[in-house]
């Protein structure tokens, strides 16, 4: 008897021990961790009208049209505005600026949540020197949409990586 008891309470600590930490309403977990957001890639490319690191986030039609044109003002016809619902959705900009080669990109790894703040981490990718690429200047970026309302910042957060080829 003795042994079933010790073997049901060391269970019962193991299982309270290992549990996962409890969602809230507001999407962040007891133990003050940020939750992990969902996005969709809007656009990526190598190639825009943005000459300087930009990291943005946009809560507006008018904003985002704004942008759209800034970014395509080197395209003719610059491609069409690709519809979001502001109401319930964000969109989240990382542009790296020139750089003086093929190569580069710029990717958003990851967003996380806190209240109506973002946690966005973003990864910079350069050639490495045994890596081939373009002599052509690039402006890599990418855009991404998030299906998130009431958000009104975000704080980015930049890893540098050097590619190996």
């Amino acid at each position: 008897m003795k042994r079933l008891l010790f073997f049901l309470l060391m269970l019962a600590s193991l299982a309270w021990a290992c549990k996962t930490p409890r969602q809230a309403e507001n999407g962040n977990t007891d133990d003050g961790a940020l939750s992990p957001v969902e996005f969709e890639v809007l656009a990526e490319g190598g190639y825009s009208a943005i000459e300087d690191s930009l990291n943005q986030l946009i809560l507006n039609e008018s904003d985002w049209k704004t942008f759209w044109e800034k970014i395509n003002a080197n395209r003719m016809p610059a491609p069409p505005l690709p519809a979001v619902n502001f109401t319930e959705s964000c969109v989240v900009v990382s542009c790296m600026g020139s750089r003086s080669s093929g190569g580069y990109r710029t990717l958003i790894r990851e967003i996380r949540q806190e209240g109506n703040s973002l946690a966005v981490e973003v990864m910079h990718e350069s050639p490495g020197s045994n890596c081939v690429a373009s002599d052509a200047i690039t402006q890599p970026y990418q855009i991404v949409v998030c299906r998130l309302p009431g958000v009104k910042k975000a704080v980015f957060s930049i890893t540098k990586v050097n590619r190996k080829c």
